[in-house]
This record gives structure tokens, C-alpha cells and sequence, in this order.
């Protein structure tokens, strides 16, 4: 009997819940549908210039039935990259969040890469780095993750290529008012981790050519090597271990600007 009496209470649970359920999706999208969330979204000057430059994109929107009446949509371009997602009250009005990571289409950037150019080779800190800054070779893009946007130029400069972001102000997606440089960067400046693993590569293909090196690691299993630069690796120089498990068998130190194998020894 109890058995019943607590399956009677859920099934009634059960049932407030479900009439609650639809009772709030009732009253809070009574006039509204989801075309009307993702409409008012596109509609907006953060959405809209972007949209207009995004070919084939589609969008989909969907009540949350929180408390707060919000709308979440979102929006995608031609190749499925998710380009704009938002969270907007339709009764109100009200914009909670929106974050847009649109790119110009060829037309905007056609339009802005004089005003863009002109503006960098004009700055202080671009003269600086550039021996010719009116003759530098200068590549537009648009980065959509920095600061809501921000214009990025890469900047060839022989084998020391730099980056610059510039930023504008609000008056439209892709402005090119008020332009501010952010920063110049360089282009080609590895991770500590990459460097590391790139010249000890190198280091080991240099000491590798050592006769008794290469004969003594060839027939054991499983070799491996570690480098560490010497004196801070300025100079060039850098040692390199062969091991075999925790036994180092041979080591050499190597300039790794020349090639030179400086010393080497075999265990």
C-alpha cells in the first residue's frame, strides 16, 4: 500500500511539473519564435555589417525558459565555423551577451588596406624596426579574437618578419576610425619548447656525423637524445647526450651556428 501511495505522489509530482513546464514556455514565447530571436540578433550594428560580409551562413535559436525570458541564438557560416552567439530577452529588448568573430569579406578588406597601411608605416614604432617602411611588404587581416576585432598585418622584413595589430573604434564592424596600434610582434619567434626541441634536433644530427657516435648508439634499441645550450646557447655552442635507458653512451659539443663538432666522447 505505501508502495502505491509513493508512486501516486510522484506520478502527481510528475504531472505539476510537466503543466509548469509548458505553462512558462507558453507565457514567455507567446508572439515569438525562434525566426524572431535570430532576426532581432542579426539585426543588431554588432551583427549586422558581419553578416553581410559572411556568404551562405545560418543560424538557429532556441527558448532557455530561465527566469530571465532569454533567447539563446547562434550562428554559423557556409563551412559550419560558429560565428556569433548571443542571449537576448525579446520582450525587452535587452542584449545580455553577444561575441561576433566575424572576418571582411574581399570587398571591405580591398576598401580599408590603404587606410590600414598608410596608418602603420606612419607610426614611430613601425620606423623603427623598418629600414624602408614606405616600401615594407605589407599583408591585411582581420583578427576577430582580439579586443572584438582588431585589424592584423603581417609585415615581411627579410628573414625577420613582424606582425602588427591595430585597433578601431566602434562605429561599425570593420571601422577603420580612430585607428590605435596595439602592438608590433614578430612573426617568427618559437615557444621555449619548440626552440628546445628544434635545436636539439639539430644538435644531435650534427654530432651524428661523428663516425664513433653513430657506431656506438646504431645498435642500441630505443636511443634517445638530450641537448641543453652552453653558456645560454648565444655563442652557438650547445652539448647533446646520446643515452640508452638512463646510461649516457656517447656526448658531443657542437656549434650549432657552423656545424662544428667542438668535442665529443663515447662510453
Amino acid at each position: 500500500m505505501n508502495r502505491h501511495k509513493a508512486l501516486l505522489h510522484v506520478m502527481i509530482m510528475v504531472s505539476l511539473l510537466t503543466l509548469l513546464f509548458f505553462t512558462r514556455t507558453l507565457h514567455a514565447q507567446d508572439g515569438y519564435t525562434p525566426d524572431d530571436a535570430i532576426a532581432f540578433v542579426a539585426a543588431l550594428p554588432d551583427t549586422a555589417q558581419g553578416l553581410e560580409s559572411t556568404e551562405g551562413w545560418t543560424a538557429q535559436a532556441y527558448y532557455t525558459m530561465n527566469r530571465y525570458g532569454v533567447w539563446h541564438v547562434q550562428f554559423w557560416d557556409a563551412e559550419g565555423e560558429e560565428i556569433a552567439t548571443a542571449d537576448v530577452n525579446l520582450e525587452t529588448g535587452r542584449v545580455f551577451t553577444l561575441d561576433a568573430y566575424f572576418y571582411p569579406s574581399q570587398g571591405v578588406f580591398e576598401a580599408s588596406q590603404d587606410t590600414i597601411f598608410e596608418f602603420l608605416r606612419n607610426q614611430p614604432e613601425f620606423q623603427e624596426l623598418i629600414e624602408n617602411p614606405w616600401e615594407a611588404a605589407l599583408y591585411i587581416d582581420f583578427n576577430p579574437w582580439v579586443d572584438d576585432g582588431v585589424w592584423s598585418v603581417w609585415i615581411e622584413n627579410g628573414d625577420d618578419p613582424l606582425y602588427a595589430w591595430i585597433a578601431a573604434d566602434d562605429s561599425s564592424t570593420f571601422s577603420t576610425s580612430n585607428l590605435e596600434l596595439l602592438r608590433i610582434g614578430f612573426g617568427d619567434i618559437m615557444s621555449w619548447e619548440d626552440w628546445q626541441n628544434a635545436n636539439t634536433a639539430i644538435a644531435a644530427a650534427i654530432a651524428f656525423r661523428q663516425a664513433d657516435i653513430a657506431n656506438q648508439m646504431r645498435d642500441l634499441p630505443g636511443w634517445y637524445s638530450h641537448a641543453e645550450s652552453v653558456a645560454g646557447g648565444g655563442d652557438g655552442v650547445w652539448w647533446v647526450g646520446f643515452y640508452s635507458g638512463d646510461w649516457l653512451a656517447a656526448d658531443a659539443t657542437v656549434n650549432l651556428t657552423t656545424g662544428e663538432i667542438l668535442g665529443y666522447t663515447t662510453y
